[in-house]
């Protein structure tokens, strides 16, 4: 049995998700915020990149623009949430 495209999309999204978190993980500092700011440099690492590349690879016209307007928030959203979950151990 082959590997299709769905559970190639599931492993890249469970990749992600390990990587966003381990990476919050080590970067953590315990200030206020911290997981809306790290939502916002992962978005302008990842996400706005991967969208201009579609945008200059397809022909997806205005649909990058709906894009990044629903992504990037996503994006912050997950970093908050990390933030929000995460709790460093008392040192």
């Amino acid at each position: 049995m082959q590997a299709g495209p769905s559970s190639a999309f599931f492993g890249s999204l469970l990749l992600f998700s390990f990587a966003f978190v381990w990476i919050f993980h080590y970067g953590c500092e315990g200030r206020k915020c911290e997981g809306l700011r790290y939502g916002l440099y992962m978005a302008l690492l990842v996400t706005i990149p991967q969208i201009l590349l579609w945008y200059g690879l397809q022909p997806v016209g205005e649909v990058a623009a709906w894009w990044l307007a629903l992504e990037v928030p996503q994006i912050v959203l997950l970093g908050w949430m990390a933030g929000a979950i995460y709790k460093p151990k008392e040192t």
